[in-house]
């Protein structure tokens, strides 16, 4: 019996390399610059996303179209682009002096990017798309849209890093292995973990070459439509400074000067950890931080708001317990201290680690009625049977 390519594709039987003419295209998408003040009633439409960010400027918003630089300069950054990042079934990443160095380290090498671009053909590509874009054959149907790589941006960091949050190997590890709950990420803890790290450089590779094409496309479209220095040398610096924050998330971890004892880690109940719930408790209800402001009714009352790429993003129902970035205790306290800044939520950075810990133990408890102190619960429960 002989099979279709097509067939062959879609069950994922000897998927080969991309085609050795095929080339990034160059964006025609929106760059969001600025969001609308006013927040949005609910999700994009589903297929509808370009629509939805096409209407952001007539809300307010600030965008950017790139089907308005000149044909001579959108042709001469594709050149550019194509010199330090290859195509799909070649991808490269030429850099130097310090930026080859912090390639190699970060396992860059064109050899791991080939391979990793076709472990990205076979289980990725159709989400989020030949470029990195969320913008797969299916990408716009489902909700929460994919994430779009090129722009450097991610919501799970562990980092705390000042420049540009990068995810860690560890964090994109993560979700590679246990996928994202509740969305359309699948988990594919059954690769193996070279074809893991293969993903995730070719990712990396994605992100820094949309990351290159955003920055300067945004020169580009400034009010006086050129790029002062040489553009070389622009793209080399935009380039450096990227790969300087991922460099950083593998160093510059968030790490708690103290940590809860092995009994709150396994969740057992004692006269201390209620206490410390109970704090977490006044915590989010008050004002110097004020969770509840956002997770209205601790998250059950949705609440729409406009994420960093343009689409929306709902406040988390925190009484589902579904913990998107990681429901281990330290993976809770990076993102409550580094905050998730494509999604609108600020790091907590006026709080004490002690004070962190309390706000982690409160979430972790939450979704549990009987881990709750009994005047905690009749506050988040008012209407459960006692």
């Amino acid at each position: 019996m002989r099979f279709s390519p097509l067939l062959l594709l879609l069950f994922g039987c000897g998927t080969p390399p991309y085609p050795a003419t095929l080339t990034y295209p160059p964006r025609s998408d929106l760059l969001v610059l600025q969001l609308p003040t006013t927040p949005p009633a609910g999700p994009p439409p589903a297929g509808k996303l370009d629509e939805w960010i096409n209407s952001l400027r007539a809300q307010g918003g600030t965008t950017l179209n790139p089907a308005e630089v000149p044909a001579e300069a959108a042709a001469r950054l594709q050149a550019i682009l194509l010199e330090r990042f290859g195509t799909p079934a070649e991808p490269r990443l030429n850099a130097t002096g310090a930026g080859a160095v912090i390639v190699a380290e970060l396992s860059l090498q064109p050899d791991v990017l080939a391979a990793g671009s076709v472990l990205y053909r076979k289980h990725c590509l159709q989400c989020h798309g030949l470029t990195g874009d969320g913008r797969g054959p299916t990408g716009q149907w489902v909700q929460p849209a994919p994430r779009d790589f090129r722009q450097g941006i991610y919501k799970f960091v562990s980092s705390a890093g000042t420049g540009s949050r990068k995810p860690s190997r560890e964090d994109m590890h993560r979700s590679l292995v246990l996928g994202v709950e509740r969305t359309s990420m699948p988990a594919f803890a059954m690769l193996g973990p070279e074809d893991r790290n293969r993903l995730i450089s070719y990712t990396i590779h994605l992100s820094l070459r949309g990351e290159v094409e955003f920055r300067m496309l945004k020169e580009l479209l400034s009010a006086d439509g050129d790029i002062d220095d040489d553009w070389n040398a622009e793209a080399d610096r935009i380039l450096l400074r990227s790969l300087h924050d991922w460099q950083s998330a593998e160093r510059d971890t968030i790490d708690p000067s103290t940590h809860p004892t092995p009994e709150t880690l396994e969740g057992r109940i004692t006269p201390e950890h209620l206490e410390s719930v109970r704090r977490g408790h006044e915590l989010f209800r008050g004002e110097a931080i004020n969770c509840i402001g956002c997770h209205a009714d601790y998250g059950r009352q949705p609440r729409w708001l406009y994420d960093a790429w343009g689409g929306s993003v709902r406040a988390s129902d925190l009484s589902e317990g579904v913990f998107r970035g990681g429901k281990q205790p330290i993976e809770v306290f990076q993102r409550i201290r580094g905050g998730v800044g494509p999604s609108g939520m600020p790091g907590a950075a006026t709080l004490s680690d002690e004070q962190v810990w309390d706000l982690v133990h409160f979430m972790l408890a939450l979704p549990v009625p009987s881990m709750l102190p009994a005047d905690v619960r009749a506050d988040v429960y008012p209407n459960r049977a006692r």
